[in-house]
């Protein structure tokens, strides 16, 4: 019974030493956390921030992040203060992310879920759209017959009904026309 308390003994100090000298190993400062992990979302990058509390100079993250549709995991290692671009990202799909530091990998932020925007396709010029071209010539078909038509209603020879009375020899009754006067018989 002796030799098990004293192994017991001897195994409960060794994991304090150990934890200890860890800390002071790593240089854990109490109270360091990584929080407030806030996610802007576009299309295909997101830019990312948080706030942290650890020296600037010495700090080096990991943006680890999932995409929920197959479970890949990628992560990469940042030396710069925040926000961060994430670029090379899924359009439309939803990513679980989080923030670690690269030295004490315990210290972490809470997961954030976040959604990229759905890709969009190009809007392309009407004037460039076939049913629209074919449209507008139809139109200028339409204008170019009627112009003809009407050009050649105008320029037809041939005489109206008015000059065909006008080229008739004039009756003898008919010679007060010339001279303005009209005479009406009751």
């Amino acid at each position: 019974m002796g030799s098990l308390s004293l192994s017991i003994c001897a195994g409960v100090c060794i994991r304090k030493y150990l934890s200890v000298l860890l800390s002071h190993l790593f240089c854990i400062a109490p109270n360091v956390k990584i929080w407030n992990l806030t996610v802007d979302a576009n299309n295909d990058y997101a830019n990312v921030s948080w706030k942290h509390n650890f020296s600037v100079d010495s700090s080096e993250f990991v943006l680890e992040f999932t995409l929920d549709s197959n479970g890949s995991m990628k992560s990469i290692q940042v030396n710069h203060q925040p926000p961060i671009k994430l670029a090379g990202l899924v359009a439309g799909a939803k990513y679980r992310l989080r923030v670690y530091s690269h030295e004490h990998n315990s210290i972490s932020s809470d997961y954030v879920t976040f959604e990229t925007g759905r890709a969009y396709k190009e809007q392309e010029d009407i004037a460039t759209q076939g049913w629209f071209i074919g449209l507008m010539c139809a139109v200028a078909l339409l204008v170019l017959i009627l112009l003809i038509v009407c050009f050649i209603k105008r320029s037809r020879g041939g005489k109206y009904a008015v000059r065909d009375k006008k080229d008739l020899p004039l009756d003898p009754v008919d010679h007060k026309d010339q001279d303005g006067s009209f005479d009406y018989q009751s």
